[in-house]
């Protein structure tokens, strides 16, 4: 009986997924945010060591998407990003995102 009741939660849950056209609640939401934003932690802190000259608070998107992108050229000419393509693919999802609110304070 209890285990019949956990599939039933668990097709409940798979039933609220997946129907279209619904907007999930600020409650379903807020966990997806939250792991977005610690997602890219570790690239955050590596770039606040390693190039925290380049950032300053208060740049606007588009300063800081460019050092990024400037970075992102250097890495690849040094042939550091050959041994581990996910890096490749987390660093530019992470460039593209747009979200650099952990790196400095973006102004918009």
């Amino acid at each position: 009986m209890v285990f019949r009741d956990i599939l039933k939660g668990l097709k409940g849950e798979i039933e609220k997924r997946t129907r279209p056209g619904e907007q999930p609640t600020q409650e379903e939401a807020q966990p997806t945010r939250v792991a977005e934003g610690r997602r890219y932690l570790r690239l955050s802190a590596w770039l606040k060591q390693n190039y925290r000259s380049r950032f300053r608070d208060g740049s606007t998107t588009a300063e800081v998407q460019s050092q990024l992108e400037n970075i992102f050229k250097e890495l690849e000419a040094r042939g550091d990003f050959r041994k581990n393509p996910k890096i490749v693919k987390g660093f530019r999802a992470y460039i593209d995102g747009k979200q650099y609110g952990d790196l400095v304070r973006v102004s918009q």
